[in-house]
């Protein structure tokens, strides 16, 4: 076999290993988030994360960065639990997410 169709086989074989991979990454987060107590957890990461308010914070752009980051982790999340709905999400948060400064 010549070196070149080894590597092919090789990087099908790394293809098809990280396809599972991901798909047992989205079936834990499906499961962990698809619960009550994951879509409360869910709910309060959104509320935390300011997903529905601006990011920016005027004269600081290194402020308004770490904001756009960690809305951008929480979004990440919601996407590998399968909420990509955006209206779905914000239903989630005023149903479950406990008014500020209260836990449940």
């Amino acid at each position: 076999m010549a070196n070149y169709e080894t590597a092919d086989v090789e990087r099908a074989a790394l293809v098809r290993a990280q396809k599972e991979a991901d798909e047992a990454r989205k079936h834990d987060f499906l499961l962990t988030f698809g619960s009550e107590s994951g879509q409360r957890v869910l709910a309060y990461l959104i509320e935390w994360s300011g997903v529905f308010a601006p990011s920016f914070v005027p004269g600081d752009i290194h402020a308004t960065a770490f904001n756009d980051g960690i809305k951008n982790a929480v979004l990440y999340i919601l996407s590998l639990a399968d909420r990509n709905n955006l209206n779905d999400v914000r239903c989630l948060w005023k149903c479950l997410a406990p008014p500020q400064g209260q836990t449940k």
